[in-house]
């Protein structure tokens, strides 16, 4: 069976697809100071992020790898600002090129780049 068909490998693409949808709600409450447009920037923003992960779990990356790049990227984005939609839309080449790493079976290639 392909590692991304195992339940594990599943379950653990919605269990992270879920802790963000709780995490961008808790952030969205925290910051519920911020005008509404602002907001809904920041919630798009999110959105976008969490796309980016979840596809490239579907594409191959493993999710530990994932989750390494996450809480980097989590990190960094606190120095912008956590409520900050530009810095949370904006790709990060280099920390990609760094964390993730795909499965074997799918690419030779064991980074982004």
């Amino acid at each position: 069976m392909e590692e991304d068909a195992k339940p594990e490998a599943i379950k653990d693409r919605h269990i992270l697809s879920r802790c963000f949808d709780v995490y961008i709600e808790v952030l969205f409450h925290v910051t519920s100071i911020l005008r509404p447009s602002v907001q809904n920037r920041l919630r798009m923003a999110l959105y976008t992020y969490r796309q980016r992960l979840l596809g490239w779990g579907r594409e191959g990356y493993m999710f530990e790898t994932i989750r390494t790049f996450h809480l980097a990227f989590h990190k960094a984005r606190a120095i912008f600002g956590i409520d900050n939609h530009e810095a949370w839309r904006t790709a990060d080449h280099t920390m990609e090129t760094q964390y993730l790493k795909k499965r074997h079976w799918l690419n030779t290639s064991t980074s982004v780049a």
